[in-house]
């Protein structure tokens, strides 16, 4: 049986809750935090609590990633000369192909000023090591719909939703009611086995995009 789940376009990487690291170079201390994030909402009450907390620090610069087109990020390199905070921790960013995240690294000015070269790579490399400790996680893209069916094609049900989605839920009254996310990339061909399999026997309804 094909694998259900091996779609690339059916889901994306994130972190599954925030993490954080430290990174001293030249007594300069970075502060690395990343963030599991939806909305730009969230980016701004998080960016808020994190210079209200490290009020003393000399910059906070941060990345972000929201949705799953590429297309909606920023960088931000808060004073630091151009090209050498924000853009690097972007990078590590991309480094894991993580979508909908928040990295922000504090910096810590600890006496020395330190060089282009010596600033991009400490910001990359603490962003990096606060990515690597933070645990993954697959969001897998679905939609999710209302079956109604009655009690003797509930087997047959379970067998389609078993190579379209990647979990469902039922109830039970006069009929059965069926509650699957079916992945996107298969959302046609779960409707046309629907359709020709039960020739209109069960009622099925898009009910979540």
């Amino acid at each position: 049986m094909e694998n259900p789940y091996s779609n690339i376009t059916d889901f994306y990487f994130t972190i599954e809750s925030p993490a954080s690291s430290e990174t001293i170079i030249k007594k300069s201390k970075f502060l690395a935090q990343c963030f599991p994030v939806n909305n730009k909402e969230q980016i701004e009450e998080i960016l808020s609590n994190i210079r209200k907390e490290h009020y003393t620090a000399n910059h906070h610069c941060f990345a972000y990633r929201i949705g799953i087109d590429d297309n909606n990020f920023r960088y931000s390199d808060d004073g630091e000369p151009s090209g050498t905070a924000g853009k690097p921790i972007l990078q590590a960013i991309d480094h894991f192909n993580f979508k909908n995240i928040l990295v922000v690294v504090t910096r810590y000015f600890g006496g020395t000023k330190l060089g282009v070269g010596p600033l991009l790579r400490g910001y990359y490399s603490s962003a990096l090591e606060c990515l690597t400790i933070a645990k993954p996680q697959k969001v897998f893209l679905t939609k999710l719909y209302r079956i109604e069916a009655d009690y003797n094609n509930i087997n047959l049900l379970k067998r389609i939703f078993e190579k379209y989605a990647i979990n469902y839920t039922e109830k039970y009254s006069d009929t059965a009611e069926f509650f699957p996310n079916v992945l996107i990339s298969r959302v046609c061909e779960f409707e046309n086995e629907i359709i020709h399999k039960f020739n209109g026997q069960v009622h099925f309804e898009l009910i979540e995009e």
